[in-house]
This record gives C-alpha cells, sequence and structure tokens, in this order.
C-alpha cells in the first residue's frame, strides 16, 4: 500500500522541479524546525503530499490532505512554516526531481523515509527516527549501521534519446 502511494506521487513529481517545502513545527518556548512533524514538498504541476510519521514510530505516511495547525495549550503550538529557505532545502528550491526512493530499514523491519534525488544537487534524505521527522544530505554512518538501511528505487526518470 505504501509502495503504490509513493509511485503515484513519484509518477506526477519526477522530472519536475520542487517549487517550496512547508513544515508543521512544533513550538513551546522555541520552534523546533530540525524535527517538523510533518513535511509538504510542492513541486511545479505535481500533486502535493503531507509526509508524517506513522502511529508505530518507525515508518513514515504519506497522505494527500492539508497541514493544518494547532494551538496544543500548555504544550505549545503547531505552526506551518515555509521551510524553503531554510539552509537544508534551499539549495533544492527549482532544482529538477531525478529520483525516489525508499529507505528500508532491517532493524524495523519496514519503510522508515524517502530518499530524494535532485538533479545537481544530490540526495536529501527524510527519515522516521524515534518517532521524529530527520532530515538528512547524507545519513550518518551510524544510523545507517543501526538501522540496517538499503534504498529501494520507487521511480526514476527516464533518459530521453
Amino acid at each position: 500500500m505504501f509502495f503504490n502511494g509513493v509511485r503515484e506521487w513519484g509518477d506526477s513529481i519526477i522530472g519536475k522541479p520542487l517549487s517550496s517545502v512547508y513544515g508543521l513545527i512544533h513550538i513551546l518556548d522555541v520552534e523546533d524546525i530540525e524535527h517538523p512533524q510533518q513535511l509538504q514538498f510542492i513541486f511545479e504541476g505535481g500533486s502535493n503530499r503531507t509526509i508524517s510519521c506513522a502511529s508505530n514510530g518507525s515508518a513514515l505516511v504519506l497522505r494527500d490532505v492539508a497541514m493544518v495547525e494547532s494551538d496544543l495549550g500548555e504544550y505549545g503550538k503547531q505552526i506551518i512554516k515555509d521551510l524553503s529557505g531554510w539552509h537544508v532545502f534551499s539549495d533544492l528550491i527549482n532544482k529538477e526531481l531525478l529520483s525516489l526512493s525508499a529507505i528500508y530499514s532491517k532493524t524495523e523491519e519496514g519503510v522508515i523515509g524517502l530518499a530524494f534525488y535532485f538533479n545537481g544537487y544530490g540526495n536529501i534524505n527524510i527519515i522516521n527516527l524515534g518517532d521524529e521527522i530527520n532530515v538528512y544530505k547524507h545519513i550518518p554512518e551510524d544510523i545507517q549501521h543501526e538501522e540496517d538501511i538499503s534504498f529501494i528505487e520507487v521511480i526514476a526518470k527516464q533518459n530521453e534519446s
């Protein structure tokens, strides 16, 4: 089911430039921009999906629903923030998506993330670790080893002859 959703989304965004990235950010005393609650990648002419942690604490979920801000009372609030200018994403804007892969953890026995490969940039990896979204250009070796990570290509742009 997850792969079908990723493949369907991938079909609509492959070969398209990334326009912007939004995140649902938790604020108590400060913004926790390092671990967004949800992410939304918006591609020119592609369908939008929201990426969030699954209820099992290790997988990711793709949904085609909008992010929603909320007031959590004494526990803070969640706001939607444009993350396009954040150093992790700023170099991706207007870059063409060349491939999309699932990140499989043998330790968790499931898909814990997505790897996006952009023309002229390289990878950006979105991983659920301990029920928190983490974003890496290069997944640290200790995490790769601990999770026993492998990449499963979901879709790639075909070379035009």
